[in-house]
């Protein structure tokens, strides 16, 4: 009888995974500054799998303020947003890291004259004047941590029943 229990055991168990990794993850910004003295502060989600920024929602601070929602183009090293339109007197803002974002998380920091914001002017414009971001980074937990699956604790929990349950019959 205890042969065929842990045999059954052993079958859930590989039917089972141990424990999956949570992506896409959320990204958060850290301390970015930009050369005027003003800041940005927010976050977006990022899946590595698929490419996809979604959720985006950055607040600037200081000579412009302006709240980013909408990707224009991407690629695994950041994102071109803006306010939701190209019209004159709304924002567009270019944010480039200095290595790859990953579904792994982390702490990484922007690279470069890559990042800037601006705002439109006519005719859809940008660039008549910049600001650069000069510090900061993009940091996300590290999800090396596996996130345990419902089965995964539903069978230790059946193994720990099923080990009391012959605890007992030795006892009686």
């Amino acid at each position: 009888m205890r042969k065929m229990i842990f045999a059954a055991a052993m079958f859930a168990a590989t039917m089972v995974g141990t424990s999956a990794n949570a992506v896409p993850i959320t990204w958060t910004l850290q301390g970015l500054t930009f050369d005027d003295g003003g800041t940005a502060y927010g976050s977006f989600v990022y899946d590595a799998d698929t490419g996809k920024y979604t959720d985006v929602n950055i607040t600037t601070t200081g000579k412009w303020a302006y709240t980013y929602t909408n990707v224009l183009g991407c690629d695994a090293f950041g994102f071109d947003a803006n306010t939701g339109s190209n019209a004159e007197g709304n924002g567009f803002l270019e944010i480039s890291t200095s290595l790859e974002l990953t579904n792994a998380g982390g702490n990484i920091p922007f690279v470069g004259a890559a990042n800037y914001e601006t705002p439109y002017y006519a005719n859809n414009e940008i660039g008549l004047s910049y600001r650069y971001i000069v510090a900061g980074a993009v940091v996300s937990p590290s999800s090396n941590s596996p996130v345990p699956e419902p089965w995964t604790l539903a069978l230790v929990g059946a193994g720990l029943a099923g080990m009391a349950a012959t605890r007992r019959r030795r006892k009686a």
